[in-house]
């Protein structure tokens, strides 16, 4: 199959943000932060390690421009609707190559777009500080809920946004890149 990937957004460097940055500062000194950072957001499981051991990976590799193609899907097997996540990070944005891969499964309130918003966020958790990120994904819902939870002032119609919980992770980790 062939998809048509949508840049959904080009995430700005910390010091490109126009924003009191005060009350948003988080400082990740180091690995043992990062992985509490990671077991905050997720549930216990093993993929927690994993998305822990791929963030290693990037520090190691000191990696600052990261392109992601990120997916998510759901569909009813034996009348139980399952919803899978994923993504692969490639070195550069022209590089077929996989340098890193990620997916896993979600429960509870099956959707697509959530599966979508979740690929994402699991992406963002590997990311280095101060990198530059492009994510990739053929969700124009996902491209739509980013654009309107980035503009949107309002702590009370934030939280109408469908799955704004995740979406408030997602800006957390943006922010404290």
């Amino acid at each position: 199959m062939e998809y048509e990937l949508k840049k959904i957004v080009r995430i700005p460097k910390l010091s490109e943000i126009e924003t009191n940055l005060d009350d948003y500062w988080i400082e990740i000194s180091n690995d043992r932060e990062r992985l509490d950072d990671i077991k905050r957001l997720f549930k216990e499981s093993i993929k927690i390690e994993e998305l822990y051991e791929i963030y290693k990976a990037n520090v190691r590799e000191n990696m600052s421009e990261y392109y992601f193609y990120t997916d998510g899907s759901l569909m009813e097997i034996n009348n139980k609707k399952k919803m899978g996540l994923g993504w692969i990070l490639c070195k550069n944005e022209n590089d077929r190559e996989i340098y890193k891969q990620f997916k896993a499964a979600n429960y509870g309130w099956p959707a697509s777009s959530k599966a979508e918003v979740l690929a994402i966020l699991t992406a963002l958790i590997t990311v280095t500080k101060n990198a530059t990120v492009k994510i990739f994904t053929d969700s124009s819902n996902a491209i739509n809920q980013y654009e309107k939870y980035k503009k949107e002032t309002s702590k009370r119609k934030k939280s109408k946004i469908a799955y704004h919980i995740s979406w408030e992770m997602i800006f957390y980790i943006i922010i404290s890149k």
